[in-house]
This record gives structure tokens, sequence and C-alpha cells, in this order.
């Protein structure tokens, strides 16, 4: 289940048949062997750029290399073949109009049988990307990773979920905005592009979920409270803006039938939690109230609910003690035998006990990326964490941060100040900066968080992480 949807595709499709595009194409070699460019082919050369030649004639393992193309005619099109060196694995990269695939030829990996063809995206200003990790006879790939952690449980079921890499999802429930305040404009507000259930067939198994309880339902909702300025008190100042996403039953109900076949570990983590009041419509400081006991149990009863709750709440054996750290826990103890698993984490001050299930943020030891640095200052702050002795378990954010100025303009109609559009440069970095730097130094990340999630590709880069672990340790 890799790719747009159906629809959105052939409209894309039809779309992109009618321009002229450029971008690039990233290779991400997470395997022990060098990839030598064997044979490229380019049909029409005046009407495609396509720099495997030049750009790309081997790409070293453990290594990415940047590729730039280009299609003029949607009749044009262009492949590379590349070869493993030491083994007789190939794989080529293709293009046919502005639709990019890789094409298994001669390879098979966990999510990609041989000869099957795998979507890449189109040639535009969004980079494509290709991964492939692992070694001969034990590949994985960008493709299906609907089940990801099911068809690795032979090699990662007995790490601790601290040493596994799992793909997140920041502000999970906003892939759309179907009410917000006056001042506030979707750009800002919506951060996802998939539902909380598609991006579980993504391969997402950490789920940043937001509910406010809006005029008497359970929604998620992204708000910012405007301080006054004594300057200038017009508009939306001392008042919260933003707007509403997902319905939560919504949500129960996608991840209810993504794990009744599935068999993955998904976790949640409840925060920013308000009840609003807005009999004025005024949204002003006060109007925003964290939840009492009464709309806590209201909630997580919600949740736990055996009949309309979620249907796979984890919940340690009897026999066990009392759990302190569920990232000590190895994998084969949430999941196997194709069971799924759902753990809900909630703020510390919560009292959990009389919801099997549920469990306090101390319960979930990880360390978090400063969120409000620039993604330089977070990745500089991450060397620090690989030069320490730390061995908690730390989650990289590759959000971009709206700014005020960019939420202004989003708010004045440009779209390339939008949180989807500027979540592109930042995805970018995960796989140019970030996977290079951890593959010199040998350590990784607990998990890597995105906005604006809409392809597998996100899920092939942690599996490409944990396949590198692995690799160290054999």
């Amino acid at each position: 289940m890799d790719g747009p949807d159906t629809d959105i595709a052939f409209r894309l499709a039809k779309f992109w048949s009618t321009m002229q595009a450029r971008g690039n194409i990233v290779l991400v070699n997470a395997t022990p062997y060098a990839w030598r460019l064997k044979a490229t082919e380019v049909h029409q050369h005046e009407d495609m750029l396509w720099k495997f030649g030049e750009s790309a004639n081997i790409v070293e393992p453990y290594a990415i290399k940047i590729v730039e193309v280009e299609c003029r005619n949607p009749d044009a099109h262009a492949k590379s073949t590349y070869e493993l060196q030491g083994t007789d694995d190939l794989f080529t990269i293709a293009s046919q109009g502005h639709v990019l695939q890789a094409s298994m030829d001669g390879i098979e990996t966990r999510n990609a049988s041989r000869g099957s063809e795998v979507p890449l995206g189109f040639i535009s200003d969004r980079p494509s990307y290709f991964v492939l990790s692992g070694k001969h006879g034990d590949y994985y790939s960008v493709g299906d990773v609907s089940n990801w952690m099911q068809k690795s449980l032979d090699t990662i079921g007995y790490y601790k979920l601290r040493d596994i890499c799992v793909p997140s999802s920041h502000d999970a429930g906003m892939s759309k905005a179907p009410w917000s305040t006056t001042f506030a404009a979707a750009g800002s507000i919506i951060t996802q592009i998939l539902s909380v259930e598609q991006q579980l067939h993504k391969g997402v198994r950490y789920l940043d979920i937001r509910p406010i309880f809006f005029r008497g339902k359970w929604v998620c909702g992204h708000y910012s409270f405007i301080p006054e300025n004594k300057w200038i008190n017009i508009g939306p100042m001392g008042t919260w803006q933003g707007g509403n996403g997902e319905n939560i039953q919504d949500i129960i109900d996608g991840i209810n039938r993504f794990t009744a076949s599935s068999g993955e570990l998904i976790v949640l983590q409840i925060s920013h939690t308000y009840m609003v009041n807005d009999v004025f419509g005024q949204f002003a400081h006060d109007d925003f109230k964290e939840l009492d006991y009464n709309h806590w149990d209201n909630l997580l009863s919600m949740f736990t609910n055996t009949s309309t709750g979620i249907k796979s709440l984890w919940r340690p054996s009897p026999n066990e003690p009392s759990v302190t750290d569920l990232t000590a826990l190895p994998l084969k103890t949430y999941i196997g035998d194709g069971k799924s698993a759902v753990v809900l984490v909630v703020d510390d001050k919560i009292g959990v006990r009389s919801y099997p299930g549920v469990f306090n943020d101390r319960q979930w030891q990880w360390d978090y990326s400063a969120w409000w640095k620039e993604e330089s200052g977070r990745l500089d702050e991450y060397k620090e964490y690989l030069r320490s002795s730390s061995t908690k378990p730390y989650s990289f954010s590759g959000c971009h941060m709206q700014s005020d100025g960019e939420a202004v303009l989003t708010t004045l109609g440009q779209s390339s100040q939008s949180v989807l559009s500027l979540a592109t440069p930042s995805k970018h970095r995960l796989f140019v900066d970030l996977f290079p730097l951890c593959a010199k130094e040998g350590k990784f990340p607990a998990a890597l968080t995105m906005d604006a999630i809409d392809s597998s590709d996100l899920a092939a880069l942690c599996i490409a992480f944990n396949n590198c672990r692995r690799a160290q340790s054999s």
C-alpha cells in the first residue's frame, strides 16, 4: 500500500504529463556493498536530463548520492541499473516521463519481490528517495511497509524498543482542518497529508495525538496562544488561534482496522490536552483550560472502552512486576504470532491505575530534540548526544517549526510558507545530513519525527538505521 491512492496518482500523472519538471533523486546505500552503475539508457536526450553517470557512478557503502534529473517531455524516458559489488544483485531506477520507479529486476527484499516495481513519486521540486538496507539475501527497501515490524521480527524481535528506530508523526491527527478560528490559515494548522490510519500503512508507529474537548466532542487540535502586545492589540492578539483535525473516535476506529491484520506495535503519545470554552467565540486566554478529572476520565475511558475503544491495548502479564521503562522491553514482549499491540502514554500527573493499557511519561524514557531550535541547532545538539556516554534513547525531530513571519505569510496566501511546504527541506536533511552522520558514528536515534508523511520513505530510513545497527552488532 505504497504511494498515493490510485485516483490521486492518476490525477498527478495527468498533471505532470503537461509539465516540464526538474528535481533530485537521492540514493541511500545502507548496505555493506558499493553500488556500481552498470548501464544507463536515455531516450530522447534533448528532453531528458539524467545525471546518474556524472553524479553517481559509484555509491559507496553507508553513503548517499544526489542525482539531478529533468524531464521536458512526457514521452521521454530513461533508466539506470546498479549492481551491488560482490553479489549478483541488481536494481534499476527508471523514469517514464515524469513518473519515477525502482525496478527490482535482479534483487528481492523483505518488502518487494524480485521483478516488482516500486513507485518513487514524480520528478518535481520535492526530492525522491531510494533506500536499500541490509545484506545479500536479507534486504529491506522503500515499498510496502505496512507490516515492517512483523517482517523484521526475526531480526529485531529481541531488541529493546530503545534500540529500534521507529517512524514518528508530529501532530498526527492534523491532516485536515474542518474548523478553524478566524485568523488561522489552514497552511499553519495542517501538519500531515494522510489520516492517522493511512500513516500507519506508511509505516508510522509513534503517533503524537493532541486531543481537545470542543463543543461536546473529542477532536485533535492544533492551537497557539497569540500574546497581547502593548503597542498592537487588535485582531488575534490575546487569543488562541488554530483549528481542529480528525475526530478521536475516527482515529480509534482506524487504528482498530489497521491492527486487526497488521500485527504491529503502535505508541500513542497523548499531550496538549485542553477543554475549550467558546461560549462567546472569543477564544481568550482563559477559554482553554487544562483537563479536569472528569474530562480525563472521559477521554481515557474512550480509548479503553472494551466495545468502542482500542481493541489491542497492551497490558503487562499479571505475573510480571510493574513496568518502570517500556522502552527497555524487547519488541517480542509486545507483538508476535500475528498479534498487534497499542500503548497509550499520558502525562505523569494523570493517575492511570484504573485504565489498563495506559502508562505515564516516566515509563517511556526518551530524550527529545529541542523542537524550538532551528534544524541546524538540533543537528548540533544530536552530535553532542552522539559524543556523550548517554544510553537514553533519543527521538530526533525533523520538523520545521513555522516562524511567526512564515505563519503571517501563510495567512496572506503564500502556500510556500505552509507547514507542509516547509516540511520538504526538513525531510531532505534527515536523508542527506542525519543518515551519513549516524552511519559514521555508529549511533542511531530511537525515532525520527516528521510532518507531511505521504510515502514509505521515512519508514525505509528508520529500517535502514535498524539494519545498520544490526550490521555493527553481528
